[in-house]
């Protein structure tokens, strides 16, 4: 008999703040519900790929695995990427396994817009006006989304979200990209029209992505590097003899 995939919902890369204690998890998927596995181990590798937590027996509730790794565990340990979270889970009786990247850092970036930021460009968002466009109550699983994609479009281009130390240089960028998918959203349930704006966004979105400029932590001390030098999201290319180019970060 074929096996049946199973989605193991790993969006990002796992950020591990040292000396913090710790909880990560693992949410198995198939036909858009849970699935609850019948035992789970997780192993946490550092980059030299000594097991940090060895194949430890995880705790499975509401349908879903998670392990707490102690303050402790992490104490001594260096900042550093490519860490690697690894869960192995026995669901009917197979055995899947699921990898994921890691890094060991001082601190997580958080977000730093929420509905009310949302509500402040396009009031008729807000659920509690007089011409609201949508029933819905709250946008966080836009907000998430959006996050979710800025991330990984930072980790792309090769900026730690960990070691950016001006978050509200991300602002723009995760509110207009947040604003397409709302709108991208409602044009499929609601008015096809909406869909001019969502492309608007989009292209906001890009803009204000390019243009991000943020101060950077490179050296994991805690506070920026250079207070007077800021890291573009994407890299500047300039062209040299010869065909050389060099890059500036």
């Amino acid at each position: 008999m074929q096996d049946q995939y199973i989605t193991g919902r790993l969006p990002l890369p796992e950020f591990l703040e040292r000396n913090v204690e710790q909880t990560i998890e693992l949410r198995l998927y198939r036909d858009g519900a849970l699935v609850a596995p019948s035992a789970v181990t997780v192993s946490v590798f550092d980059p030299n790929r000594k097991a940090i937590v060895d194949a430890q027996a995880a705790t499975i509730a509401d349908s879903y695995a998670t392990y707490t790794i102690s303050a402790a565990t992490t104490a001594n340990e260096a900042f550093a990427l490519n860490w690697r979270i690894e869960w192995t889970a026995t669901v009917s009786g197979q055995v899947h396994t699921y990898r994921n990247d890691a890094a060991l850092v001082r601190c997580k970036l958080s977000p730093v817009i929420e509905d009310l930021d949302l509500f402040r460009v396009v009031s008729s968002l807000d659920p509690s006006g007089d011409q609201a466009i949508t029933s819905r109550t709250n946008f966080q699983s836009y907000l998430d989304e959006a996050w979710c994609q800025l991330v990984a479009a930072l980790l792309n281009n090769n900026m730690r979200p960990s070691q950016v130390m001006s978050p509200y240089s991300l602002r723009n960028a995760h509110l207009y990209l947040t604003l397409a998918l709302i709108f991208e959203d409602l044009s499929t349930r609601l008015n096809p029209a909406y869909i001019e704006r969502a492309e608007s966004y989009r292209r906001m979105w890009t803009d204000a992505f390019d243009t991000i400029r943020a101060l950077i932590d490179t050296n994991n001390s805690g506070s920026a590097a250079d207070p007077y030098h800021r890291t573009a999201s994407q890299p500047t290319i300039y062209l040299g003899g010869r065909g050389r180019s060099s890059w500036r970060y």
